[in-house]
Order: structure tokens, then C-alpha cells, then sequence
């Protein structure tokens, strides 16, 4: 009996074969891919015959297996974490755990739940619905006074789940997650390997809060591979490759060869040669002084003072270029010597040792390319400047740093200064820079007080406050925006 079942088992599944094979085809005449006709009801024979009297219809065929992926983002933030586990005793019942809201992505429904008394994992994922799923995370915490950081070499990087036939409700997953209590664990709990005692002291934890982000990529399920398939025209394959635009490439080519140049520039006794149309182009302030009524439009030649030589230099390749690979090499350069350049959040926490010089020129450097980004109206190159020093706060240049942020309005990276200068107050106070803040710039002072007193933004950048007299700084580079 089990052998005839067994054979009728078979002829259903090549009958659904067949039946697969005919839908396809199907869709294909359905779509005029074999060209307007339609084939023989005796396809089966005919098929190979039909299709060679048509020689431009198929030259492949075309599966999308990413076609019915959704994505999605969430950020969830835990603040107090120091209070947590007080929290979750205080519960009636006692809590296990802190699970943030459902988010949803595609069809499914997830949450995160963080876990400090949970032998089964510390971070993770919960997905809430039954029938199955297959999906991708990546996952993120935030650094102090820094931006996410990915947990991808230190904390199991991409994770990759398929469970088509899941059954249970509120399934986890996560880099440390260990459900089999019989085998011994592979991945060591905790984020980062950190328990949850070591984790409140860490780097890890921004005024007392934790930040997660997760990224999530969901397939949906049980969905035929084949239905979204579609064939390749012959025309279509017989494609010719357009290579990549090279004008930025070739108008930096231009400028350091300085074939046709038509204006000088000369910085710190060194003599650069650019051209003034491009120039004029990419700059206004360049507009006005090289084609205007100054007489710098009639000598073609232009003295700088107010800014290094490698700042005017980046500044230049970035305006014929409009890449920022010229002033990453800037950086790069700048820690050579250093033989490993370091990352920028060991920087902003001073925890490399040996890096202070080379971070201290990398945000000299930066300040220098601010300003002169600032003179020159190029507001691309000064937001990108702005960013980088936000990741590069260190506790001996956040003054001035601060001073500059002020002078040119950057108003994110005063922001950034601000709150780190309150958080490593004990540590700024004793420097050399904050003890020129309230002789030569009372206004700065004035909004640090006001910032570290808890006083609220508006009141902080009210006109009163604002029009406090700001005296020159050289520690500021207030020069260069003059």
C-alpha cells in the first residue's frame, strides 16, 4: 500500500511540474514575450520549433530572490539605566526585562527587549507573530560623545535568521542569544561581552542612557520564487558597459598639472596655480575677486595669509573635484607618522595612547579648512568640516573649537561642544584654552554658563546674549573668517 501511494505521490508531483512549467509560459504570452503570436496548443512537442522561427524573443531569464524584501529602521533609547534593575524588581510582578514598542516591517511584527537578568541573551530581537519568518539585522549602539557604532566585529555583525515554519509566539534573536541551556555557549553574553554592571560604567552609556538601532530586512514568506522571474531579450543582453564620469578626476588632473592656469595664488611662500573660470564657477567670493573692479582680476596673482598652505590646497581639489577624497587624505596624512591613524571616537575620549599629536593636528587642520570653507562660501565642504570635528572633541582643543563653532555659526557642532565640555567639566576646567574664555570671549562664557546651569536653548541664544562684544582670539582662528 505504501508503494502505491508512494507512486501516485510521484505522477501529482510531476503533474505539478507540468502545471509549473505551463503557467510560466503562460505569463510569458500573456506578456507578448515570444512576440505577438501565440504557439500551438500542442506546445509540448512544438515548443523548441515555435520558439526558433522567432530568434529575437528569449536569451535568458531573470529571478529576483530580493524582490519582496522589506526594511526598516528603529532606534530605541533606555534612559536611567542605572535604575533599571530597580525598576523591574519595583514591578508587580517582578519584570525580567525592559521591551520597547512593536514596530512593524512587512508583514511582521518585532520589538526589542533588553534582558539583564536573562540567561538567554542580554539585547534582543523578539518577533511577535507566529507562522514563521526569515530576515536580516544589523544591529548599532551609540558610543559617548559619538555617533552608532555597529556591532559587526566586536558583536556578531550581520545576523541572519530563517525560520519559514516558526510556531511559537515572541521567538528572540540577537548576536548573544543562547536558548539550548544542555550546550555550552559560543558567543559570550552580553553587549559587547559586557555584564550588565560593566556596561554602566562603559563607553557605551551616555548620561546615564543606552541607544540602539536596529536594521532589519524581512522577506516575506511562502511567496513562489518563480512568479516575479521575467526573461532577457536578446537586445538587452548584448549590452555595451558605459564606464564611470571622470570630469572630477580630470579637472583635479588639470589643477595639479597646472596646464592652462591663468591666476596664482601665493600661500606660505609656496605658489599655486589654478584656473579662474572653474574657480568663479564653483565660488562667489572667488567671482568677485577674480572678475570684479579688485586688483587681483587685473594681476592674476592673489596672496593668502590667513590660512596654511594644506588647507587651501584641499580647498581648491574639493572645488575642481566636489569629492571629499582630497580632504580625507588631508587626515590621513596627518597620521602617518603615526604609522595607524586613530579611530575618531578614541580621540574624542583620549583613550589611544600616542594619539594626542596627530589628533591635534587632524583638528587643526579641520579648523583651518572651516575657516577657509567659511571665507570662501563653500557650504558643502564647511558642513562636511563640521561633522568631522563633532566626532573629534577632545578635552584640549574644545575650547577652541567652541570659539570657532561661535564665530561661524555652526550651530551642531556648538551644540556638541557645549554638552561635552559639561560632561567632562572637571577635566576642561584646568585647561589652558577655557582660562581664555571669559577674558577674550565673554559671550562664549556667557552661553557655557547658561548651558552647563540647565538653561533652557532659547534663552541661551536670546538677542541680549547674542550681541555680548566677542574679542579676537588667535586660539580660535578667528582670523581666518575675517
Amino acid at each position: 500500500m505504501r508503494r502505491e501511494l508512494d507512486a501516485i505521490q510521484e505522477k501529482i508531483n510531476e503533474q505539478e511540474d507540468l502545471n509549473g512549467s505551463q503557467k510560466c509560459i503562460n505569463q510569458w504570452i500573456d506578456r507578448d514575450e515570444w512576440g505577438k503570436y501565440r504557439p500551438n496548443k500542442n506546445a509540448g512537442s512544438a515548443w523548441s520549433a515555435t520558439a526558433a522561427s522567432h530568434p529575437a524573443s528569449i536569451a535568458g531569464e531573470v529571478i529576483n530572490c530580493s524582490d519582496l524584501v522589506h526594511s526598516e529602521e528603529f532606534v530605541w533609547k533606555i534612559e536611567g539605566m542605572s535604575w533599571l534593575i530597580d525598576a523591574l524588581d519595583s514591578q508587580e510582578p517582578p519584570a525580567e526585562w525592559a521591551e520597547s514598542k512593536s514596530f512593524v516591517v512587512g508583514p511582521h511584527n518585532f520589538c526589542l527587549r533588553y534582558m539583564p537578568k536573562d540567561e538567554r541573551g542580554s539585547l534582543v530581537i523578539v518577533h511577535e507573530d507566529t507562522g514563521g519568518v526569515v530576515f536580516r539585522y544589523k544591529m548599532f549602539i551609540k558610543r559617548k560623545c559619538a555617533g552608532f557604532e555597529q556591532c559587526f566585529e566586536q558583536w556578531g555583525g550581520q545576523g541572519s535568521v530563517c525560520r519559514p515554519h516558526q510556531d511559537s509566539y515572541n521567538a528572540i534573536f540577537g548576536p548573544d542569544v543562547h536558548l539550548d541551556s544542555q550546550e555550552e555557549r559560543t558567543t559570550e553574553r552580553g553587549i559587547f561581552g559586557l555584564s550588565h554592571e560593566d556596561l554602566l560604567s562603559s563607553e557605551w552609556l551616555e548620561s546615564d542612557a543606552l541607544t540602539v538601532k536596529v536594521e532589519l530586512q524581512v522577506r516575506e514568506l511562502h511567496v513562489d520564487l518563480y512568479e516575479t522571474d521575467k526573461p532577457i531579450p536578446k537586445d538587452e543582453v548584448q549590452e555595451v558597459e558605459v564606464p564611470p564620469a571622470t570630469l572630477g578626476s580630470d579637472l583635479v588632473s588639470m589643477l595639479e598639472s597646472s596646464n592652462f592656469s591663468d591666476i596664482t595664488f601665493l600661500v606660505e611662500d609656496e605658489t599655486i596655480r589654478a584656473h579662474a573660470a572653474v574657480l568663479c564657477a564653483r565660488s562667489e567670493v572667488f567671482e568677485k575677486l577674480l572678475s570684479g573692479s579688485m586688483k587681483e582680476s587685473v594681476s592674476r596673482e592673489v596672496v593668502i595669509t590667513d590660512c596654511s598652505a594644506a588647507a587651501f590646497k584641499a580647498l581648491l581639489k574639493f572645488l575642481y573635484g566636489d569629492d571629499f577624497a582630497c580632504m580625507e587624505e588631508m587626515l590621513r596624512s596627518a597620521g602617518r607618522d603615526m604609522e595607524v591613524l586613530p579611530h575618531p571616537d578614541e580621540i574624542s575620549t583620549g583613550s589611544s595612547e600616542g594619539s594626542g599629536e596627530t589628533a591635534d593636528k587632524q583638528v587643526s587642520l579641520l579648523q583651518d579648512v572651516l575657516a577657509v570653507s567659511h571665507k570662501y562660501q563653500v557650504s558643502r565642504l564647511r558642513l562636511w568640516c563640521e561633522n568631522q570635528l563633532c566626532k573629534r572633541i577632545s578635552v584640549k582643543e574644545v575650547c577652541s573649537v567652541l570659539c570657532q563653532a561661535h564665530l561661524y555659526e555652526a550651530k551642531k557642532l556648538e551644540g556638541a561642544c557645549l554638552k561635552f565640555i559639561k560632561d567632562n567639566f572637571a577635566n576642561v576646567v584646568v585647561t589652558p584654552g577655557f582660562a581664555t574664555l571669559g577674558k577674550e570671549w565673554p559671550q562664549v562664557m556667557i552661553k557655557l554658563n547658561m548651558y552647563v546651569a540647565g538653561v533652557a536653548e532659547s534663552i541661551v541664544t536670546a538677542p541680549a546674549i547674542q550681541d555680548q562684544p566677542a574679542q579676537q582670539s588667535t586660539g580660535c582662528k578667528r582670523k581666518h573668517g575675517e
